[in-house]
């Protein structure tokens, strides 16, 4: 398994921080760990690993959950013994396949979404204040 992450800020403007995280997976790694579940995967995922062609592919951008965001932040901090770190980062590799690399779940319903946005503006609320 080829895993590569990398983080990167920019500045679009004065206020405005960008924030993207790449991983790379060989794309046999990927078959591997896919064939139960290729028809769930994003459509250009899954054109990229099951199709004939070697290409690379972009997801479309969407903004990252509070969940996707914890995870994501979790990587730099490791919760674990240096011993541990190797299989703790296979661990969230496969978490983040779970997170970004599958279709987006069932539409959620409207008391459901303002809950998850509440959540979510609490949480960046936190972020902001602790910076």
């Amino acid at each position: 398994m080829l895993l590569r992450m990398s983080r990167c800020r920019h500045r679009v403007s004065a206020r405005d921080h960008h924030q993207f995280v790449t991983l790379e997976f060989s794309r046999n790694h990927l078959q591997k760990q896919f064939v139960q579940n290729e028809a769930d995967l994003e459509p250009e995922i899954r054109r990229v690993i099951f199709g004939g062609k070697d290409e690379s592919v972009v997801a479309p951008a969407r903004p990252m959950s509070i969940q996707q965001r914890s995870v994501v932040a979790s990587l730099a901090e490791p919760p674990v013994a240096k011993a541990a770190q190797i299989l703790w980062y296979q661990s969230k590799a496969l978490e983040l396949m779970a997170h970004f690399l599958f279709a987006p779940k069932d539409p959620e319903f409207f008391c459901m979404r303002q809950k998850r946005v509440a959540r979510e503006r609490v949480e960046r609320t936190k972020e902001l204040l602790a910076a």
